[in-house]
């Protein structure tokens, strides 16, 4: 069941993607924007969790799309309502491989413990290669503006940088979810 407040932190999640961008560029949000999403994604409710992960991918690509619905109309013959429509079948499609990405976070948790954290950012990774976009957004490119981030992707591309983000985000909400349920964090037997 979706709750009010797992809704809250779905579009939490989303929402940071926004200000992450430029122009606000508050990249270093970016290492845990994704925290709250991944602490209301339940083992119970996989639907619910689908839905979560949708509904912050599309909050984040409308919001960081925005600019989509003035170019229709302006370079096209499509009028107001109908330029915000295309928008928001675009943020739709392209809001779907988070609904893809963060779901698998309660079984990954489930299978490999404290190891989640390392292959929910490769399955992240994965997904952003081998899908399709017209405007792709990459995690990582959040970090233009950081000169490790830039030196870590002249070895490994954005992927790595994307992967690191990732990994950022899932060691921290591994942290709080081991904190409440009154476990230590470990990553060996």
């Amino acid at each position: 069941m979706i709750t009010l407040p797992r809704l809250l932190a779905a579009l939490t999640s989303g929402l940071l993607l926004y200000v992450i961008s430029p122009p606000m560029n508050l990249h270093f949000l970016h290492w845990v924007s994704f925290v709250p999403l991944l602490l209301v994604m339940r083992e119970d409710d996989p639907k619910g969790n689908f839905m979560l992960g949708w509904l912050a991918g599309y909050s984040a690509v409308s919001t960081l799309f925005f600019w989509l619905a003035e170019s229709i109309i302006r370079f096209s013959n499509i009028p107001a309502f109908l330029s915000l429509q295309v928008v928001h079948l675009f943020a739709f499609a392209v809001g779907l491989p988070y609904a893809i990405v963060f779901p698998l976070a309660p079984r990954l948790r489930r299978v490999f413990g404290v190891g989640w954290v390392f292959f929910l950012p490769a399955v992240q990774v994965a997904v952003e290669f081998v899908t399709p976009a017209l405007f792709p957004y990459f995690q990582g490119v959040s970090q233009y503006r950081v000169a490790p981030a830039w030196q870590l992707a002249s070895v490994t591309g954005v992927y790595g940088v994307t992967y690191l983000v990732m990994l950022t985000n899932c060691a921290v909400a591994e942290l709080i979810i081991a904190t409440r349920a009154g476990e230590r964090p470990t990553c060996g037997p």
